[in-house]
């Protein structure tokens, strides 16, 4: 039997992270999304350090690191 590859690995985390229904690490609204913290441009690629997010805190934030709490809104609190 072959490794999992990253993608399935990720896959699993993911979904165990997600499970219960966490808040978003940085605004506290419902997590839809797992964010990779640090950045995967910090980090580097395959890390599986995640936190829970919601799209827009994920989806904006992009390789930058916000403070928790903040909003969602990359361009007026990051």
């Amino acid at each position: 039997m072959s490794s999992p590859t990253y993608g399935a690995v990720y896959r699993r985390a993911r979904a165990a992270l997600l499970a219960g229904n966490p808040p978003c690490h940085w605004c506290g609204k419902p997590a839809t999304t797992a964010d990779h913290e640090p950045p995967v441009s910090v980090a580097g690629a395959g890390h599986l350090l995640l936190v829970p997010a919601c799209a827009p805190c994920n989806y904006g934030r992009r390789s930058s690191t916000p403070k928790p709490g903040l909003s969602a809104k990359p361009s007026r609190n990051w």
